[in-house]
């Protein structure tokens, strides 16, 4: 990824981090859970460490790729071109 991408990316992971602990801190309040501190901040981030890792990142990269017309394979730099693949044995005649 280049400069620009890492960047909409930090940028876009930051934004659903950012929503996701308000939430959770409403959430909390709303429910009137008389916690302490530790304990909300450890239920809370038990949630939204998921979602951030399975949602959010692959969610941030999809529309990175789409805005680029890319594939997220690409985006990330693990799609091979096509020139690097060794040629298959079944394309061989013999």
């Amino acid at each position: 990824m280049n400069w620009k991408e890492q960047a909409a990316l930090i940028l876009g992971v930051w934004v659903f981090v950012y929503s996701s602990v308000l939430g959770m801190s409403y959430a909390i309040d709303w429910l009137a859970l008389d916690l302490p501190r530790w304990l909300r901040l450890m239920g809370s981030t038990a949630l939204t460490v998921p979602f951030i890792s399975f949602v959010a990142v692959p969610a941030v990269k999809r529309m990175i790729a789409r805005a680029e017309r890319r594939s997220v394979a690409a985006l990330e730099g693990r799609e091979q071109s096509p020139e690097r693949h060794p040629p298959s044995r079944r394309s061989q005649k013999g």
